[in-house]
């Protein structure tokens, strides 16, 4: 085609050239020299009922996630497309950084609206009016927003509920779905969504979240996991004790 080659990332060579940010206020999205999108605050934070994530935990996390999410990339081979799943993206914050920062990954952003942040969108009728309904939450048009505005070509919206029944297909099929998945503080609505896939298989808490917690790891080999405090998945606690005890 003639295009120029993009730039490469460990032995991959990415298929596009990252585009310039677009303008914010006078200054560019991301700043000269810098790996990262300067985001604005006020478009991505995210509340929970009265409460307002710290912007920090945005931006801090991605600072503890990137390295080892390109020390991950760099350790695959150039066989065939990567694909990191964010689960639970919400505004997108983690997904375009990532789409922004990895040209040569293909990123895809579930939504499924069902946690505190996004009311009860994605909650009842058909599956089409359950697509409608995600679509159109305000979290998910800020991302489509952006994905234009940065023209992230490698960057997909699905709008979708997982729930323990459809993370058990996918976790049957033949192998991983995604090279890294993204689980930030989206378990627990997981969960909570799985409520009725888990009184029709006869499985009781704690032991129904960690059978749903197994099948999540089975779709990827590597994960970022973010668990949530108390109250949250107290009967997880009540027999594990740490988040590091519920995961291993």
């Amino acid at each position: 085609s003639g295009a120029p080659p993009g730039p490469e990332v460990g032995t991959r060579r990415a298929r596009a050239r990252v585009p310039p940010g677009p303008v914010l206020g006078g200054r560019l999205a991301m700043e000269p020299g810098g790996d990262d999108l300067q985001l604005p605050e006020k478009e991505f934070r995210y509340l929970a009922g009265t409460q307002e994530r710290p912007w920090q935990h945005f931006t801090g996390r991605w600072r503890a996630m990137r390295p080892h999410l390109e020390r991950m990339l760099q350790g695959l081979g150039a066989d065939r497309p990567l694909r990191i799943i964010d689960v639970g993206s919400c505004t997108g914050f983690f997904s375009l950084q990532t789409a922004y920062r990895f040209p040569e990954a293909d990123v895809v952003s579930v939504e499924g609206s069902v946690g505190i942040g996004n009311g009860t969108a994605g909650t009842t009728g058909t599956m089409s009016d359950t697509t409608r309904q995600i679509l159109r939450t305000d979290a998910v048009q800020t991302q489509l927003r952006w994905i234009k505005r940065l023209g992230l070509n490698n960057s997909f919206v699905a709008p979708e509920v997982w729930d323990y029944r459809h993370i058990r297909e996918m976790a049957d099929g033949n192998g991983p779905i995604a090279d890294a998945m993204f689980l930030l503080s989206v378990v627990h609505h997981i969960d909570k969504a799985s409520a009725p896939c888990y009184r029709d298989e006869g499985l009781t808490e704690p032991d129904a979240f960690i059978e749903l917690m197994g099948r999540l790891l089975c779709l990827s080999p590597r994960h970022f996991v973010e668990l949530p405090n108390r109250p949250w998945l107290a009967p997880a606690y009540d027999r594990y004790g740490t988040q590091r005890a519920i995961l291993e």
